[in-house]
């Protein structure tokens, strides 16, 4: 199946799968399954561009029969072993037409490896009924085969077993080409087979007068050339018919050419016309180029002026994001300090309450002392004088009276800076919102910038 399918590296896998890579060994399996032919002999079935050289030079190869050094001991059993009807591979090669294994197997160095009768050649090897390649090639009539034979000294005239030579078997299978070129290469008409026959005697009885010709050579001559003038008669017939066929494409490319004339003679009559016609629609098609060319630069502006839009866009969208940003941070601000306000405002109410306690208690304190002073008075029998406030009393009500004052200073203090860092904030955030609003009439005066000139 391998060798069938033509596949080399199949095949050196298989014989390495041998003991010891041994290609005797696989071929001797091979010839037990197939009537005793061996690899070599399948081989020459396999034509020559599906791999049947291929594995031809691969087997020689194996067998040291390629390039130098000496062969292997299993080369001629390999190569010359013949099949269980006494036939070699070069019978095999004849019989399928396979030139290329003849060549290989006639080569020198392969042919001196064949073992025979004293004085046989390789060419010469005949099979069980004594017939040699040549006579297979002659029956099968393969001139590739015959040829290369012949050109390597085969035997013309060698006699099989039943006496018959190379001739007598082209004759009986009628292969005139064959009879003729055996003839040429020195066939002898005279031999006759054992039943007493010569080649003509079998040519004979088929009773065909071209077969007959191939034995003469004045009319194989005549043959091969009425042969040769049928040929040309072929190939003139063949040109004769594109000739006819070039003739009538030439005749139909005329008769359209009288037709465009024609019609190229009528348009000629309003050519003027014509020409002015096409002039104005050149100049038309000039200003439609130019205005296009306008066009083109006016979308290319256009273009530029959204691209920049856009990115004005996208920086006043930005800001807008950083002054929103700085809104709540201020607007936060703001929240911190109502509420540090309402802080300040309740520890202030706190502060007043206190002092407020304190000047009812320091009154209380005045009035208990002056009423024991008069009670000191009366009991003493001293006539009662005005009470007359201690140092000390003058002084608390200095100190409350200052403390009120520096009290209402820093609340009105306080209450004016809180007023101002409200009002800030509040002209920050109308700034803030005079900015975010030109910000967005100015991009929004582009836009329609860009989408009044994208309408015109």
């Amino acid at each position: 199946a391998l060798v069938r399918e033509g596949d080399v590296e199949g095949l050196r896998k298989l014989v390495a799968e041998e003991e010891a890579g041994n290609l005797l060994a696989l071929d001797n399996k091979v010839r037990a399954l197939s009537g005793g032919a061996g690899l070599l002999h399948w081989i020459t079935e396999v034509p020559e561009e599906s791999g049947g050289k291929a594995l031809m030079e691969y087997v020689l190869a194996a067998v040291g029969l390629s390039g130098e050094g000496s062969a292997h001991e299993s080369a001629a059993s390999i190569v010359w072993g013949a099949d269980d009807m006494g036939a070699l591979v070069t019978h095999w090669a004849a019989l399928s037409d396979a030139e290329f294994a003849i060549k290989a197997l006639l080569a020198e160095r392969v042919a001196n490896v064949y073992k025979a009768k004293e004085g046989e050649a390789a060419v010469d090897a005949q099979d069980s009924a004594g017939e040699s390649a040549l006579h297979y090639a002659s029956l099968n009539g393969s001139m590739r085969v015959f040829s290369a034979l012949i050109e390597s000294g085969a035997a013309v005239n060698l006699q099989s077993d039943s006496g018959q030579c190379a001739l007598h078997a082209a004759a009986s299978n009628k292969k005139g080409e064959v009879i003729g070129a055996l003839i040429d290469a020195g066939a002898n008409l005279s031999i006759k087979d054992a039943n007493g026959k010569t080649a003509v005697d079998i040519a004979s009885a088929f009773k065909d007068e071209d077969l007959m010709a191939y034995f003469n050579a004045e009319k194989r001559r005549h043959a091969e050339k009425v042969k040769e003038l049928e040929e040309r008669n072929r190939l003139l017939e063949e040109r004769l018919a594109t000739e006819d066929e070039v003739k009538r494409g030439l005749q139909n490319k005329l008769a359209k050419l009288y037709h465009d004339l024609a019609k190229a003679e009528t348009a000629a009559k309003g050519s003027e016309a014509t020409m002015a016609l096409v002039e104005e629609q050149r100049q038309e098609i000039i200003a439609l180029k130019e205005e296009r060319h306008k066009m083109t630069e006016k979308v290319q502006t256009l273009e530029t002026m959204f691209k920049t839009a856009l990115q004005q866009n996208t920086n006043v969208v930005r800001k807008t994001q950083v002054l929103e940003q700085e809104k709540a941070a201020l607007e936060n601000q703001l929240d911190v300090q109502r509420k540090e306000l309402a802080v300040k405002s309740t520890a202030l109410q706190e502060i007043e309450g206190r002092f407020q306690e304190l000047e009812e208690q320091f009154e209380v304190r005045v009035q208990a002392a002056s009423s024991a002073a008069v009670a000191a008075a009366a009991a003493a029998a001293t006539p009662v004088l005005p009470p007359i406030a201690a140092p000390a009393v003058v002084e608390a009500k200095e100190t409350v009276a200052m403390c009120n004052e520096e009290t209402l200073r820093l609340r009105k203090e306080y209450e004016h800076g809180l007023f101002r860092q409200l009002r800030e904030t509040i002209n920050n955030l109308q700034t803030l919102t005079t900015l975010t609003t030109t910000a967005l009439r100015d991009t929004t005066k582009q836009l329609d910038l860009v989408l009044d000139e994208g309408a015109a």
